[in-house]
């Protein structure tokens, strides 16, 4: 940049000076001389304009095309109804297209033609042959004028919208109510606080990703979390199904919750699930349900020391097995413990079987 700057002042000093000489070429070696310096100078200035960046920009209206791949993934193939939208963004302008099937079967393509350059957010989103929204994925693509941009999205499932509505109206001490807390495990974040609205409901939607969730209510005297509880509900269990959106009606008379919103095929939960000591721990045994499809590809174990309390995940058994053993550790000798199995396709989750409880040997031996 210095050597291009340099020559770019010569050349105006020479030709400032050839102005003010009228520019007249003398006879003989004078004359000659003064012709090699205007094109020297005239070389020097084409120099010293590449090399300070002088380049021509692209016009207000110059635009590139986007291609689109997405690859299908084990939970989702191709060919079952399904309608797949890719949506460019940027500022406030959107472009939408619909991307189809690939012709190898691998996944759905598709293409944006002038896309106005710059950057852009794509989010691609695949419905169901109903029009919920079961995976979205997104990523930037930088479109330049004149270029083909490809862009790969990985599709994942989409959140569940969970709508909690808490009705008080059976609590005796609903008077004295200001907050409540959500608690779910496993956690999704930060607890979720529920202030009344003006007309004194107590609501909030929660975005989640799809599973089976325990979820507690904890009821406060004060908006926040060091005040004094009131109380805790028991834990209930909640199916968040990917891309759909639920009501939780919560009544705390009879510590009910009521379930509604649409429901999507998941393997089916195992049934007759027994518990028993033996020598190296508690064996569980289930069953699938008659006619029922054996396509699990695990079975998720779950434990509990507290009637009242969550489950924890303690192990998982492969698809085509039927049995598990826990092995207590030390802490678990001489309590009774409950337990539950749900079944796991590769991308929903059952509902948990019914619990059994067993009491565990003072002698078994810890891990």
């Amino acid at each position: 940049m210095g050597i291009e700057l340099l020559a770019l002042v010569c050349s105006w000093n020479y030709l400032r000076r050839g102005g003010r000489e009228g520019c007249v070429v003398p006879p003989g070696p004078r004359g000659l001389a003064r012709r090699a310096g205007w094109f020297l100078t005239a070389g020097l200035v084409m120099v010293a304009l590449a090399g300070c960046g002088v380049r021509r920009l692209p016009s207000p209206g110059a635009a590139g095309q986007v291609q689109v791949q997405v690859v299908a993934q084990a939970m989702v193939q191709p060919g079952s109804g399904e309608t797949v939208v890719a949506v460019l963004q940027k500022d406030g302008l959107e472009l939408r297209t619909t991307l189809a099937p690939d012709p190898g079967g691998t996944g759905w393509a598709g293409s944006f033609a002038s896309v106005p350059i710059g950057r852009w957010r794509l989010t691609v989103t695949l419905a169901d042959g109903a029009g919920a929204a079961r995976y979205v994925g997104s990523t930037d693509v930088e479109v330049d004028a004149n270029q083909t941009s490809m862009a790969q999205v990985r599709l994942q499932p989409a959140p569940t919208q969970i709508r909690i509505q808490v009705d008080l109206a059976g609590f005796p001490a609903r008077e004295r109510v200001r907050m409540i807390a959500v608690r779910t495990y496993p956690s999704v974040g930060t607890s979720t606080k529920i202030l009344p609205s003006e007309s004194g409901r107590y609501e909030v939607t929660l975005s989640v990703p799809p599973r089976t969730y325990d979820m507690s209510l904890e009821l406060y005297e004060g908006e926040n979390l060091s005040d004094p509880l009131l109380y805790a509900t028991p834990w209930r269990q909640v199916k968040a199904e990917s891309g759909t959106s639920m009501t939780l009606v919560w009544t705390l008379d009879g510590g009910g919750v009521h379930v509604g919103g649409q429901v999507d095929d998941s393997p089916p939960a195992p049934v007759r699930l027994t518990a028993q000591m033996i020598p190296a721990g508690v064996e569980l045994a289930w069953q699938i349900p008659e006619n029922a499809a054996a396509d699990a590809r695990e079975y998720i174990i779950y434990r509990r020391r507290d009637r009242f309390g969550p489950y924890d995940e303690v192990g998982r058994a492969e698809g085509s097995s039927r049995t598990f053993i826990y092995r207590p550790s030390s802490s678990d000798r001489g309590r009774t413990l409950w337990f539950a199995v749900s079944a796991w396709d590769g991308f929903n989750e059952s509902v948990r079987s019914p619990e059994v409880e067993v009491l565990v040997a003072n002698e078994t031996k810890a891990n």
